[in-house]
């Protein structure tokens, strides 16, 4: 016969495992979902809710549904989320996607998102190359209040 700290352990250990665990899964299945396909217009505008598929998503304040920038990729990285970012240095008359974080935490550049619903659809371009980009325009309150476009509908090479 096991302790009784012992029993009250285990207990508590499998109670937070199967929460975890259903919480992960939840969180799986709205990612992976294949009605990513359809998701996006003929212009790479999303259709229906804009941030289906995003983690923590109510830290996202959406600015506008659909917007388009052109510019050059920068500081490719990949979130713990499973988003695909990097940072876009703006072509000249896109200098409006930016605020006062941007210039001063991302060098003026806007921050981009490619969540993983998309990964399959979006091309996920390199550093240098110069590109156009459309989805929503957020800002993130729990990174300092950037300004972001996250998720990702089109992009396009440019050069």
């Amino acid at each position: 016969m096991m302790p009784q700290w012992l029993n009250r352990m285990v207990r508590g250990l499998v109670v937070t495992l199967a929460v975890g665990l259903g919480v992960l899964g939840a969180r799986l299945y709205d990612v992976a979902t294949p009605d990513g396909v359809d998701r996006v217009d003929e212009v790479g505008c999303i259709v229906g809710d804009p941030l289906k598929g995003i983690a923590l998503s109510p830290r996202l304040e959406v600015l506008q549904h659909c917007v388009t920038a052109t510019g050059t990729v920068w500081n490719i990285q990949r979130a713990e989320d499973g988003d695909f970012t990097f940072d876009l240095e703006l072509d000249a008359g896109f200098e409006w996607l930016i605020n006062e974080v941007n210039e001063r935490e991302r060098r003026g550049r806007l921050h981009i998102e490619i969540i993983p619903l998309d990964q399959d659809r979006v091309i996920s371009p390199r550093v240098g190359e110069r590109i156009s980009v459309t989805g929503v325009w957020v800002k993130d309150r729990a990174h300092g209040g950037h300004l972001e476009i996250h998720p990702v509908g089109a992009i396009e090479i440019l050069d």
